[in-house]
């Protein structure tokens, strides 16, 4: 038996016993073939594997490893048929049995398959094509084991294991301590458990972790459960849960007589002044930017804005974009494209150019290797980004701008002022960043804001006649 073994550290067994695969290439090889058992093209495998090659010493490259997997005498994990490449029939993978069980209902025996985060501590390095392909499955089978420990715990206490369930939701809060429902979960499964004590406790850890992490304090329906916790009173199961209203209740020790109710998002007040400043710019279809510090409403007012005058895209720049180049605007063009990457009618030539950004597109052209290629690559992104967002997109929200790479930064400046200069009435970008730029990068776009006309707001706390404004709003009085 031959096994695939990627929900934790991966590694390939046959018979049980370890097979050691000389390079990591191997392993990524498995990687990209086992995730579905679909057909892959070669050449597709070799610009994931390889994607600074061109596509024939790619091929040769893939025809080495090929080799190397049938020294180490696993010939049978893969299926060569023609220029496609497929898991081979004898390769058994957990990860696909463990996806395969989540969807048909099996969650029990998928969660015994789940040894920890998928190809834990596994990347290539000098392929960030694949690393950024390796994230996006983590973070699908993560996905698919969530619904799987929430539905056992439904499961669970159907049949009066409160204990059993309780376990499942643990997990669950130890993947993510924010989730206020989980807690909620817990607490009522504790007392189910005749735990009322370390049910009130498990309320009291949620609101100091909603108060220190996120500024929240805890929903209506959570204060409901705490207080019935607190008289003994029976609450319902999971399986009655019915979605928390979004409404937070005035903080712990308040008079709750009269007691008004905080929305998850509060009114949107003051910023006057901006959003005349950002009205004019977007009647002449010209770029914006809003920096300012954590927490002072950049996201909300460039959201609120952007959703008041139609459609618009939002793409987060991440941690860690900076060492990968073109990352940032990969993921904008992505969030362009929608959950399953496609493009409309293009000429060939740019078509192939944006392969080098979203490989599932097909086979990249060779290494950009002169200037000449580097500004064929630019125009391609340009008129990518124009057909993707023409008729679509009113705007595209570029988040957390201030962690894009150099090179998406180039980029996106070179689209900017392309449309600028074209007269283009098509998509406005709106660049939301804290003022966390070098100087040569801060005064890069404050030029290319000016070069294109556009607005530059730096936001500022709000004053305290607005702040007021919304106290009364949230009163309902004055």
């Amino acid at each position: 038996m031959l096994a695939l073994r990627l929900l934790g550290p991966p590694e390939l067994r046959r018979d049980g016993t370890a097979l050691t695969l000389p390079v990591r290439k191997l392993m990524a090889l498995l990687l990209l073939l086992a995730r579905d058992g679909s057909p892959v093209p070669r050449a597709r495998v070799a610009s994931m594997l390889w994607p600074e090659l061109d596509e024939s010493t790619g091929r040769r490259n893939l025809r080495r490893e090929l080799a190397r997997l049938r020294e180490t005498g696993a010939s049978d994990a893969i299926r060569v048929d023609g220029d496609t490449l497929a898991a081979g029939d004898a390769l058994d993978c957990d990860a696909v049995s463990f996806a395969a069980a989540v969807d048909a209902g099996r969650t029990d025996d998928a969660l015994a398959l789940w040894r920890g985060t998928p190809a834990d501590g596994f990347s290539l390095g000098d392929s960030p094509v694949f690393d950024d392909w390796l994230d996006t499955w983590r973070d699908q089978l993560s996905a698919l084991r969530h619904r799987a420990l929430r539905a056992s715990a439904v499961a669970r206490e159907a049949v009066g294991d409160a204990t059993g369930a309780l376990d499942r939701i643990e997990t669950l809060l130890a993947d993510d301590p924010l989730q206020e429902q989980h807690h909620r979960d817990a607490m009522r499964l504790l007392a189910a458990c005749g735990r009322r004590e370390q049910a009130l406790a498990r309320y009291e850890r949620c609101r100091l972790l909603l108060r220190d992490e996120l500024g929240l304090v805890p929903t209506e329906e959570t204060e409901a459960l705490a207080t019935a916790l607190r008289g003994s009173v029976a609450t319902a199961p999971l399986s009655a849960h019915v979605a928390a209203k979004p409404m937070r209740t005035a903080p712990a020790g308040a008079d709750l007589a009269g007691r008004a109710f905080i929305p998850n998002e509060l009114p949107f007040v003051g910023r006057d002044e901006e959003v005349q400043r950002m009205e004019a710019a977007w009647a002449e279809v010209r770029p914006g930017v809003i920096e300012g510090v954590g927490g002072i409403g950049k996201s909300r007012l460039a959201t609120d804005f952007a959703a008041a005058h139609g459609p618009f895209a939002l793409a987060r720049c991440r941690m860690g974009d900076a060492e990968l180049p073109y990352a940032s605007f990969a993921r904008a063009l992505r969030s362009l494209m929608g959950p399953v990457p496609e493009l409309p009618p293009l000429p060939n030539w740019v078509a192939d150019e944006l392969t080098r950004l979203v490989p599932e597109l097909g086979p990249a052209p060779p290494p950009i290797r002169s200037d000449e290629e580097r500004n064929r690559f630019f125009e391609a992104c340009a008129l990518g980004w124009r057909a993707l967002s023409a008729d679509s997109f009113d705007a595209i929200v570029l988040d957390d701008w201030h962690l894009a790479d150099a090179a998406s930064r180039a980029l996106l400046a070179f689209i900017v002022r392309r449309r600028a200069e074209s007269g283009d009435t098509g998509t406005r970008e709106l660049f939301v960043l804290r003022p966390d730029l070098d100087e040569a990068a801060a005064t890069a776009l404050r030029n290319l804001i000016d070069d294109a006309r556009g607005v530059y707001l730096v936001l500022q706390p709000l004053g305290g006649e607005v702040v007021l404004d919304l106290i009364a709003r949230l009163a309902g009085g004055g």
